[in-house]
């Protein structure tokens, strides 16, 4: 995982679940690489990895923070 730019936080890897099991470590890749659905009462649930952040968040002023927030541009 890689640190942000310019002091911002790493982003996050991909986690897949499967019945409420991991099947992905979320610190390394999936060793196989895929999961089989035996039946159709199987629930997968994946978690796509994010980007990293850019600029240390302290130093972003706290009224466009809350502004990029409420927007949804960070969360």
């Amino acid at each position: 995982m890689a640190d942000g730019a310019f002091g911002g936080g790493p982003g996050t890897k991909t986690v897949v679940v499967l019945n409420g099991e991991s099947v992905s470590d979320p610190n390394s890749p999936m060793e196989l690489g895929y999961v089989a659905l035996d039946d159709d009462t199987n629930v997968l649930e994946v978690e796509f990895s994010s980007g990293a952040g850019m600029l240390d968040p302290q130093a972003i002023d706290s009224d466009q923070s809350a502004e990029d927030r409420k927007n949804g541009i960070v969360s």
